[in-house]
């Protein structure tokens, strides 16, 4: 069973150093998770392992508990760390393989682009999803967006916490929330923001109403 839970709704932040800057992106996930952010995915392909491990160790220190921390793909840095957990991206280990490493105790998300990829990671024991890209994205400009209807199905037939993501902001956050998603993952809505903080607070605001009148 495991013993860390998800936060209700969840508003998750994912880095990306190579794009924003390390030093960039140290303080914007400090004044992030000061606005609200409550789950930080470091997902930082290009790093090596031991120079991810000091960003996980020097990120642990800010975040100090207020938000759950998981790692991008990377199972020897998530165990060497001992974050929240480890999430997947949809061609990589399967979230059984990743059980038998990491434990019983550690989270297990996993990125869905597709209904049958979610009830796959569903059947494999993943705790959460990340599903999109919803809208189009300057993280992935050549993805074509997958549209509020792809939740609609994901809420007819998935049980487990689904975040949107992809393109996901101050306009259009209420339509995710409103269509059975448990909360949204961002980089852009926050990091492109003169004030992360902000932002971030705007974010939380946005969803905590559309999250307690749904409830």
């Amino acid at each position: 069973m495991i013993t860390r839970s998800l936060p209700q709704p969840i508003l998750c932040l994912i880095t990306d150093s190579k794009r924003y800057g390390y030093s960039n992106i140290v303080e914007t996930v400090k004044l992030a998770v000061e606005g609200g952010v409550n789950m930080v995915q470091i997902r930082e392909k290009d790093m090596y392992s031991p120079d991810m491990l000091v960003l996980v160790e020097e990120l642990t220190s800010i975040i100090d508990g207020r938000a759950l921390i998981l790692v991008n793909e990377r199972l020897d840095v998530a165990i060497a760390s001992e974050v929240d957990g480890v999430h997947l991206g949809e061609n990589s280990s399967d979230p059984l393989f990743a059980r038998k490493l990491i434990g019983k105790n550690m989270l297990i998300g996993r990125s869905v682009h597709s209904l049958e990829g979610a009830m796959h990671a569903q059947e494999q024991g993943a705790d959460y999803l990340i599903v999109g890209s919803i809208f189009h994205t300057n993280s992935h400009p050549h993805v074509k967006p997958m549209g509020l209807q792809f939740l609609e199905e994901l809420q007819m037939n998935i049980y487990i916490p689904f975040m949107a993501v992809g393109g996901i902001n101050e306009s259009n956050v209420s339509d995710v929330m409103q269509l059975g998603a448990n909360g949204i993952a961002v980089i852009g809505a926050i990091c492109d923001s003169a004030s992360p903080g902000e932002a971030a607070q705007n974010l939380r605001v946005i969803l905590d109403n559309v999250w307690s009148s749904n409830t």
